[in-house]
């Protein structure tokens, strides 16, 4: 059994506080940045899994480790006392009460990923103590603070369509304002680095944002990157490009594409139909030619 991912694994089950939302995380992942719920037609796809051969993995896997389970209590009383210290760090009854989020310890991974590869002010702008960046369904704000500090010694308090930072027991405030538009506030996450503060914000609705705050200039929208990864893109256009690629790529081999499968399975369906010609003899595809439309 490898402890290799054990300290990544156990940081987002001390995130995500119970097994259920950690699961949750995972397959999340997975439909997000892997071809898993992909159902393939044919063990030689390039892309998905046969169907039901998703489920038989995540079988398999639970079964493997189930013999094994007479170890798992003192692992569960680890991360109890580690889980304790985790919700005592982020105790949600430090914000005010009208806070709709939980402030957490650290930003996911997915999420510092992209703000490491995108400049901070990415489709959005640069201000004198805050920048933040955009795609069409979240932002990403990143504040310097006049100094260093910990998550109990800020204030943050963001709701649906308003955000306040102020320093605790000082009464300074860092930024605050209305925002463009609504956002999902149970899902704001919120991390400090010594002197930065970032945050990462789901939008209501998908769009482009023109300014974050409402004090803000006009952004020009003409002027932003509007492209989207695929991951972004709705689920039946996913599976439409990846058809695309598959098809391609299949041309590129001499091999049939999933049009001419498609014709294939037509044409065997209605091979001895009453009327057919070729009723009572083998089937073969290659004596029949399709017109192209």
């Amino acid at each position: 059994m490898s402890e290799k991912y054990d300290d990544t694994l156990l940081h987002i089950l001390q995130e995500e506080k119970n097994v259920v939302k950690f699961f949750d995380t995972i397959f999340g992942f997975l439909k997000r940045r892997t071809d898993f719920y992909v159902i393939s037609k044919s063990p030689q796809d390039s892309v998905g899994l046969l169907e039901g051969f998703a489920e038989k993995i995540v079988y398999d896997a639970l079964m493997k480790y189930k013999s094994l389970d007479e170890n798992l209590e003192p692992i569960i009383e680890n991360f109890d006392v580690q889980r304790e210290e985790c919700v005592t760090t982020c105790n949600a009854s430090e914000l005010d009460s009208n806070s709709q989020p939980e402030p957490l310890a650290k930003l996911n991974q997915e999420t510092c990923k992209e703000i490491k590869h995108k400049p901070d002010n990415y489709n959005g702008a640069s201000y004198d103590n805050y920048s933040w960046s955009q795609s069409i369904t979240d932002l990403d704000v990143q504040i310097t603070l006049s100094s260093t500090y910990t998550p109990k010694q800020l204030d943050v308090n963001i709701l649906t369509n308003f955000l306040s930072i102020k320093l605790k027991n000082e009464n300074i405030c860092i930024l605050e304002g209305t925002l463009h538009r609504k956002i999902k506030a149970a899902e704001t996450i919120w991390s400090v680095d010594k002197n930065i503060l970032q945050i990462h914000i789901e939008k209501q609705m998908e769009s482009w944002w023109e300014r974050f705050l409402t004090t803000e200039p006009v952004l020009d929208l003409q002027q932003m990157d509007c492209s989207r990864p695929l991951e972004d893109l709705p689920e039946d256009v996913q599976a439409k490009i990846e058809q695309l690629r598959w098809d391609a790529e299949q041309r590129n081999k001499g091999l049939p594409t999933s049009q001419d499968n498609k014709k294939t399975q037509l044409l065997e369906k209605a091979w001895n139909a009453d009327g057919s010609p070729f009723k009572g003899t083998p089937f073969n595809p290659s004596i029949v030619s399709f017109e192209e439309q």
